[in-house]
């Protein structure tokens, strides 16, 4: 009797090829679950609700980690004061308060805050960017004490050169931002070094010009956004990416690569995994590291093995959904929120692991902004029952929606037609084992021609191989795995084997 083991699933979900054709270590559904560094499939982490029924005032917009406290803003005083906070990740090492900052449209004080695009720590003190109903967008810079004030409220950065657009990063001591374009050309604006508020010192900020971004770009390009890879700059506009080395002095700031037909579409989906900067644009995933230093688009194209699952995604939800991407130290992701749904990179160069999951959040979730520290992610969400705070616990298995309400993780695992080592041949298929830790239902499908047809899901747990052999029994040319899994119980694929004997073509 022969025999055919599955235990390494290191290329995750992959959509590149049919289902008929997909090799042995590629799955064709990876459904709230992740491939770990020992090649296994382990169900996702669960969402803790940090503040159970109490939901948070519906001014509230963003999240970000500061002084190891959580931060998120408002537009004016008056608001319900947040409840405290406990749970995964809370008091240690994250403060049990969450601080609120004001940061007010000075013009239009009802002026709501739709959106913060940028919040990050510069000098231990909070550079903000916040975008208000109205469309206005500004910058504010302070410390914690300074920005939370009620009377008198901060005031935006008041420098006539300051951009005030959405997009920022930090490098080299000054903060740089997407230009205006009033002049009718493409530039990147940058502070004086060490002082964000200042935007026009001679020989130190860029005042009413900056960098010229479109003079390096072939066609009429706008800047779409700005980011960092490895401590420089990078400058996305309408149909390139530009690396530009920087430094304080804004002399010794060079132009060192240009790669054309490269974009993105989203703002806040730059985020770093390994070597790389990853970012989505309509297209799918791409990595900038891989772009600039092979100059090739194919090589830079990260997200290929998902692009036929995350394209619809994009399609339907993007446009009124911000995706926003993190890095999580914890188990190594790249984790990219669309509405609700996360698409998930979990990369190991050790072991040469790239493998992409998906994550399917509970009815009515809509992911509004994340952060990480450490090993800890935080997830600001909205539901049916208001806006709340998350944490992925890697040790919950179940995910809190609000009022101690709670939502099952539906784990799907399945592979591609496998011909178990001979394509074209019939095979007398005996039975299997599994080699799980945890409980979960699995099935089998036996035509490619017919993908939905399925054997009767049997209940399996833990290693079987000590018992009888788990009895399959099927006449075919290729076998297909259906995992599902819905109980409040951790869950891990580490193996299957499949016996079988080969009775020669058909």
């Amino acid at each position: 009797m022969a025999s055919v083991t599955f235990e390494d699933f290191r290329t995750g979900l992959d959509r590149r090829k049919s289902q008929e054709v997909s090799d042995l270590r590629s799955l064709q559904e990876c459904k709230n679950a992740y491939v770990t560094t020992g090649m296994a499939v382990a169900k996702r982490p669960g969402l803790a609700n940090l503040h159970n029924a109490t939901a948070l005032d519906a001014t509230f917009k963003g999240i970000y980690i500061h002084d190891r406290k959580l931060v998120t803003v408002t537009h004016a005083a008056g608001f319900v004061a947040p409840p405290a906070l406990a749970g995964y990740g809370i008091s240690p090492p994250i403060s049990a308060t969450l601080e609120v900052i004001i940061c007010g449209n000075p013009d239009t004080p009802g002026d709501t805050i739709s959106r913060v695009w940028h919040m990050s720590s510069f000098n231990r003190r909070l550079y903000v960017v916040v975008e208000y109903a109205s469309g206005v967008i500004r910058h504010f810079y302070g410390s914690l004490t300074e920005l939370k004030a009620t009377s008198p409220i901060a005031t935006p950065i008041s420098d006539v050169n300051c951009p005030n657009t959405k997009s920022v990063a930090i490098s080299s001591s000054k903060v740089f931002a997407i230009g205006t374009n009033a002049t009718g050309q493409a530039y990147v604006k940058y502070s004086a070094t060490e002082d964000p508020t200042d935007w026009s010192s001679p020989d130190d900020a860029s005042g009413a010009l900056g960098l010229p971004v479109g003079l390096e770009s072939g066609d009429d390009d706008d800047v779409i956004a700005v980011g960092t890879y490895r401590g420089n700059l990078l400058v996305f506009m309408t149909n390139n990416i530009q690396l530009w080395k920087t430094d304080p002095d804004p002399t010794q700031i060079s132009l060192d690569t240009v790669i054309d037909n490269a974009y993105i579409s989203f703002t806040d989906s730059q985020a770093p995994i390994g070597q790389d900067t990853v970012f989505l644009n309509d297209g799918g995933f791409f990595a900038a590291g891989q772009l600039l230093y092979t100059d090739r688009m194919d090589t830079g194209d990260i997200g290929s093995q998902i692009t036929s699952v995350v394209g619809p995604k994009i399609a339907a939800d993007a446009a009124t959904n911000e995706p926003v991407s993190v890095h999580w130290a914890a188990l190594n992701q790249y984790i990219c929120a669309i509405k609700d749904e996360m698409f998930v990179l979990t990369a190991s160069p050790a072991v040469q692991l790239s493998a992409w999951s998906q994550y399917t959040l509970p009815t009515g979730f809509v992911v509004e902004d994340m952060i990480t520290f450490r090993e800890f992610c935080f997830c600001k969400v909205s539901n049916v029952g208001g806006s709340y705070i998350y944490s992925l616990n890697p040790s919950k298995t179940i995910d809190d929606t609000y009022a101690a309400a709670t939502s099952a993780i539906d784990v799907h695992i399945q592979s591609a037609f496998q011909s178990l080592g001979a394509q074209g041949r019939w095979k007398k298929i005996y039975g299997m084992d599994a080699l799980f830790t945890g409980t979960a239902n699995v099935q089998h499908r036996w035509d490619a021609r017919t993908p939905t047809e399925k054997t009767t899901a049997i209940s399996l747990s833990s290693d079987t191989r000590p018992g009888p052999m788990i009895p399959v029994e099927l006449m075919t040319t290729e076998i297909s795995f259906d995992i599902t899994k819905s109980d409040n119980t951790a869950f891990t694929l580490n193996g299957l084997t499949y016996y079988f004997q080969p009775l020669g073509e058909f």
